[in-house]
Protein backbone atom coordinates (compact mmCIF):
# COMPACT_ATOMS: atom_id res chain seq x y z
CA UNK A 1 0.00 0.00 0.00
CA UNK A 2 2.76 1.92 -0.34
CA UNK A 3 2.10 2.75 -3.85
CA UNK A 4 -0.79 4.71 -3.25
CA UNK A 5 -2.02 8.21 -2.38
CA UNK A 6 -5.28 9.35 -1.37
CA UNK A 7 -7.16 11.85 -2.73
CA UNK A 8 -10.16 13.54 -1.09
CA UNK A 9 -13.58 13.01 -3.21
CA UNK A 10 -17.26 13.69 -2.41
CA UNK A 11 -19.81 11.37 -0.39
CA UNK A 12 -21.70 10.73 -4.20
CA UNK A 13 -18.81 9.51 -5.74
CA UNK A 14 -17.55 7.21 -2.82
CA UNK A 15 -21.37 5.52 -2.87
CA UNK A 16 -21.50 5.16 -6.88
CA UNK A 17 -18.48 2.99 -6.20
CA UNK A 18 -19.31 1.46 -3.36
CA UNK A 19 -23.05 0.62 -4.59
CA UNK A 20 -21.32 -0.48 -8.28
CA UNK A 21 -18.97 -2.61 -6.80
CA UNK A 22 -19.97 -3.92 -3.43
CA UNK A 23 -20.29 -7.57 -4.24
CA UNK A 24 -16.23 -7.51 -5.43
CA UNK A 25 -15.09 -5.35 -2.66
CA UNK A 26 -13.10 -6.88 0.93
CA UNK A 27 -12.16 -4.95 3.48
CA UNK A 28 -8.53 -3.74 3.12
CA UNK A 29 -8.12 -2.19 6.58
CA UNK A 30 -9.64 -0.70 9.10
CA UNK A 31 -9.40 1.08 12.37
CA UNK A 32 -11.77 1.83 15.12
CA UNK A 33 -10.96 4.31 18.13
CA UNK A 34 -14.66 5.15 19.63
CA UNK A 35 -12.70 6.71 22.52
CA UNK A 36 -9.79 7.93 20.39
CA UNK A 37 -5.98 6.87 21.30
CA UNK A 38 -3.35 9.65 22.47
CA UNK A 39 -0.62 7.10 21.79
CA UNK A 40 -1.51 6.71 18.03
CA UNK A 41 -2.29 10.27 17.73
CA UNK A 42 -5.63 10.35 17.69
CA UNK A 43 -7.34 12.30 20.77
CA UNK A 44 -10.87 12.18 19.55
CA UNK A 45 -12.72 9.46 17.84
CA UNK A 46 -11.92 7.74 14.52
CA UNK A 47 -13.02 5.36 12.58
CA UNK A 48 -11.80 4.54 8.76
CA UNK A 49 -12.30 1.62 6.35
CA UNK A 50 -11.05 1.18 3.36
CA UNK A 51 -12.61 -1.18 0.27
CA UNK A 52 -10.94 -3.03 -2.48
CA UNK A 53 -11.10 -5.27 -5.02
CA UNK A 54 -10.79 -9.20 -3.08
CA UNK A 55 -7.84 -10.13 -5.91
CA UNK A 56 -6.43 -6.38 -5.85
CA UNK A 57 -3.15 -5.85 -3.89
CA UNK A 58 -4.65 -2.25 -3.04
CA UNK A 59 -7.37 -0.76 -1.48
CA UNK A 60 -9.65 1.88 -3.94
CA UNK A 61 -12.31 4.09 -1.97
CA UNK A 62 -11.67 4.86 2.04
CA UNK A 63 -14.43 6.03 4.88
CA UNK A 64 -13.11 8.40 7.32
CA UNK A 65 -15.54 9.45 10.38
CA UNK A 66 -14.06 12.31 13.22
CA UNK A 67 -15.24 14.12 15.58
CA UNK A 68 -13.94 17.13 17.16
CA UNK A 69 -14.49 16.03 20.80
CA UNK A 70 -16.42 13.37 22.59
CA UNK A 71 -19.40 15.34 23.53
CA UNK A 72 -19.94 15.39 19.50
CA UNK A 73 -23.50 13.18 18.58
CA UNK A 74 -22.56 12.68 15.20
CA UNK A 75 -19.13 11.72 13.23
CA UNK A 76 -18.05 13.84 10.40
CA UNK A 77 -16.99 12.12 7.53
CA UNK A 78 -14.69 12.15 4.65
CA UNK A 79 -14.46 10.01 1.86
CA UNK A 80 -11.50 9.25 -1.17
CA UNK A 81 -10.02 7.14 -3.55
CA UNK A 82 -7.07 5.77 -3.92
CA UNK A 83 -4.46 6.75 -6.66
CA UNK A 84 -1.43 4.85 -7.72
CA UNK A 85 2.26 6.71 -7.76
CA UNK A 86 3.88 3.39 -9.97
CA UNK A 87 4.20 4.36 -13.30
CA UNK A 88 4.32 1.80 -16.42
CA UNK A 89 8.14 1.68 -16.15
CA UNK A 90 8.73 0.83 -12.02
Amino acid sequence: MDNIFWVETTKEVYFAIYKAHHEEFCVFGSCTLPNGDPRLGKINPFISTEWGFKDATDPLIKGVQTKDNHEQKEYDWKYFIAFSNVTQDD
